[in-house]
């Protein structure tokens, strides 16, 4: 018989609750702007932090459909093309999970800059979809300064994710137990 209330299973489920809720409240402050000058100038991109961490150190977290969900989330609330981010995203996941070998056995710096190429290509290949569709060059600089605050922020969100990481139950633990 399954004892979905167990105090062992309560205790899990509050650890990957966090967990998701800490992604979740990254994505929330994923789609706010902190441009001085003006709106939309500069995003961190808080969502793409958690993909690249959770894909490589624990990447059962972080299912497909959840991303999906998460990248048609973001295009519906910065209304942007439906589907756009949950492609992105998707993507993203399914090279960095194909690449998660190299990057543990990496010091932080690498997969540092690892996350830096990551995050910039992201912002290049919204930047180029939006050029092409519109059919003008927008400007490069929001590539830049989008990329170089969310470069900046992952040692300090990382810090927090390493953080959550070692308070969730080990991955081989059923969870139905």
């Amino acid at each position: 018989m399954i004892n979905f209330f167990s105090f062992e299973n309560i205790r899990t489920y509050s650890r990957l609750a966090l967990a998701h809720g800490f992604i979740f409240m990254l994505f929330l402050l994923g789609v706010i702007s902190y441009s001085v000058s003006s709106p939309d100038v500069v995003r961190p991109y808080f969502i793409v932090m958690a993909l690249y961490f959770w894909s490589i150190y624990r990447p059962t977290l972080m299912s497909p459909a959840y991303v999906f969900v998460l990248g048609l989330l973001f295009d519906f609330i910065l209304n942007y093309p439906v589907g756009l981010h949950a492609l992105i995203f998707i993507a993203l996941q399914w090279i960095i999970r194909d690449q998660r070998l190299f990057f543990l056995g990496q010091p932080y710096f690498i997969a540092w800059i690892g996350f830096a190429f990551t995050c910039f290509s992201v912002l290049a290949l919204e930047w180029g979809f939006f050029s092409l569709v519109s059919n003008t060059m927008f400007d490069y600089e929001l590539v830049l300064w989008g990329s170089l605050v969310s470069i900046l922020s992952y040692p300090l969100v990382t810090l927090l994710f390493h953080m959550i990481y070692r308070i969730l139950p080990p991955v081989t633990q059923s969870h139905f137990v």
